[in-house]
Formats: structure tokens, C-alpha cells, sequence
């Protein structure tokens, strides 16, 4: 009767492990903020160096996109650019933009997912700003990462990880990115 108590212990106290770690590795609407947050402000810093003092919104896209695909980029991307142009052209901190641009990053990364799943491809970050990959400038990347400022994905590295290793989880995932994105 000792063996099988302490058996049983054992293996209550292995389940209650098992659900504390499985707990905390639960993806979370905090999580996804923080993730949100930092790939904004990743994306951000790598448009930053296109701006040049007093350069209009139109010319800081056309500097980004070039001519072909500013005619064709999505809603989405474009307010993403407008957002990224009014931090950058008032040179606004990195805590800031964590607390102003959610909105416009969560519903381009939204967009980036559903048309990846749609198409099952790799080309939403195109698409997002017009779908002519050879448009884009090619110089600007991130600091932190070889991003290029284009590459929404790339700028949620952790959240991509997470979907990556928990597939399951990418609709609950698109569930919170639309919470932010205000669908």
C-alpha cells in the first residue's frame, strides 16, 4: 500500500506539472500584445532611415513601395505607412509607438495571415504593399533582426516560432490579432 501511495503521488504530482507547463506556455492576448508591440516597433525602425526631414507621406511611400506598387497597395499597408510615417516624421520613441500603432500593424499582420492560408504561400508581406516584390526597396532592413522592412513576419519572428511549433492555435492567434485590429 506505501509503493502504490507513493505511486500515486508521484504521478499526481507529474500530471499537476504537466498542466502548470502546459498552462504556461498557452498563448495569451498579453502575448500576443507584447509581440504586436515589439514587431511594430521592429518594422518601424526599419522604414525610419526612407524618411528624410520634411518629406511628405506621398514621396516616404513612393521612397518604400515605388511607383507600381503604390498604386496597387492594400488598405491595409497603406495605413500601416501612414502610421509608420507620422511616428518617424515626429520622431516619435519606441514606448510610444508601442502604445499608438497596434491597430494598423495587427490588421496588416492579419492580412498577411489570411492571404498566406488562402494562397498557402509565402508572398502575403508582397502583397501587403502592392505584390511586386522587385518594387519594394530592398535596402532597409531591421536592426535586430535581417529583416526587410516589408516582411511582417519576419518582424513577429516569436509569434511566427509560436504558430510554427503549435499550429492548433493559429486560428485562436488570428482571434486575438483581430481583437487589436478592431475587426
Amino acid at each position: 500500500m506505501k509503493k502504490f501511495s507513493k505511486v500515486l503521488v508521484f504521478v499526481l504530482a507529474f500530471i499537476s506539472f504537466a498542466t502548470l507547463e502546459s498552462k504556461a506556455q498557452e498563448i495569451t492576448k498579453e502575448k500576443v500584445q507584447v509581440e504586436l508591440e515589439n514587431g511594430l516597433v521592429s518594422f518601424v525602425n526599419a522604414v525610419r532611415p526612407a524618411y528624410v526631414q520634411g518629406m511628405s507621406l506621398e514621396k516616404f511611400k513612393l521612397t518604400l513601395v515605388g511607383k507600381t506598387n503604390a498604386i496597387k497597395i492594400t488598405k491595409e499597408g497603406s495605413n500601416l505607412l501612414n502610421k509608420a510615417f507620422t511616428f518617424v516624421s515626429a520622431d516619435i520613441s519606441n514606448e510610444e509607438i508601442k502604445k499608438q500603432g497596434l491597430k494598423e500593424f495587427a490588421a496588416a499582420t492579419k492580412y498577411v495571415l489570411d492571404y498566406d492560408a488562402t494562397l498557402k504561400s509565402d508572398k502575403g508581406s508582397v502583397a501587403l504593399f502592392g505584390g511586386n516584390a522587385d518594387g519594394l526597396n530592398q535596402t532597409l532592413t531591421s536592426e535586430k533582426r535581417a529583416c526587410k522592412w516589408y516582411q511582417v513576419g519576419c518582424h513577429l519572428q516569436n509569434l511566427a516560432d509560436w504558430i510554427e511549433s503549435h499550429p492548433t492555435t493559429v486560428g485562436i492567434i488570428k482571434d486575438i490579432i483581430c481583437f487589436f485590429a478592431g475587426c
